[in-house]
């Protein structure tokens, strides 16, 4: 679903009725939905690197407040629903923090529930992923109440 969100985008803004599929949506699905590809590595998505940037920036004006000089290790609270893949989010942390206050630090990640108020039930329940039923009574009216976190949540320095 989500390539042929993009594909809309990159196509300007989806199709017209009886259109065929534009070339550049048909190679992008055919690209990465290949049955018998190799393991690939971690992507470096844009996503992940903006994420990584943006803790390199938040530890290096800490170090700057609390005098500081080296980050050993960042714990993430990081929920379900934020849409974080964490090997990605691995990858590009040590690839941002080379020659940083960072470099060589380790990510340890600490996971919150994912949480729904249902209606129906008039209650909060646990959820893994976005549109997922509601473990009580199989509905679907839920509103996200937890688990969309991502934040630095401690620091070990020297």
């Amino acid at each position: 679903m989500p390539v042929i969100a993009g594909a809309g985008r990159f196509c300007g803004g989806g199709l017209k009725q009886g259109a065929r599929w534009p070339t550049l949506a048909f190679a992008i699905i055919v690209f990465w939905h290949r049955p018998n590809d190799p393991p690939q590595p971690p992507r470096f998505d844009m996503h992940e690197l903006s994420l990584c940037q943006g803790i390199i920036d938040i530890l290096e004006t800490e170090a700057s407040k609390q005098h500081f000089v080296r980050v050993r290790k960042v714990r993430l609270l990081v929920g379900p629903l934020a849409g974080v893949d964490r090997e990605a989010l691995r990858f590009g942390f040590d690839a941002v923090s080379r020659d940083t206050i960072a470099q060589g630090a380790e990510l340890e990640f600490i996971d919150t529930p994912g949480l729904a108020w249902c209606f129906a039930c008039d209650r909060t329940v646990e959820i893994d992923q976005y549109y997922d039923p509601c473990p009580g009574c199989g509905g679907h009216r839920l509103k996200v109440t937890g688990g969309e976190e991502f934040r630095i949540l401690d620091l070990e320095v020297e």
